[in-house]
């Protein structure tokens, strides 16, 4: 049930934040989807794979409220959360993870 909660409800209301109130600030929007995928897959184990699929969700729904065509941004996204995966398992070792 955590991972179910992690995996598609926090995405879901990050998304509903995102595109209902964020629309009414004036300035620099930060982008909480990719934000949200990015701290997901660097506070994760490095050899669990979770967090491809919660950035593939959080393109999924950035491709819903954009112009561009359907899958551009999940593709991104899981683009980044792939390569932040392969740097922290390559270089980076933080022992407190790692169980």
């Amino acid at each position: 049930m955590k991972n179910f909660v992690f995996i598609f409800l926090v995405p879901y209301f990050i998304f509903i934040i995102e595109s209902g109130l964020m629309i009414h600030l004036s300035g620099i929007i930060p982008n909480l989807l990719i934000l949200y995928a990015l701290f997901f897959n660097v506070f994760e184990n490095s050899f669990r794979k979770r967090g491809l699929l919660v950035a593939g969700f959080c393109g999924l729904f950035f491709d819903v409220i954009s112009s561009y065509p359907l899958g551009i941004f999940s593709g991104i996204f899981l683009l980044l959360a792939f390569i932040l995966k392969l740097i922290l398992q390559k270089y980076v070792r933080i022992p407190f993870f790692q169980k």
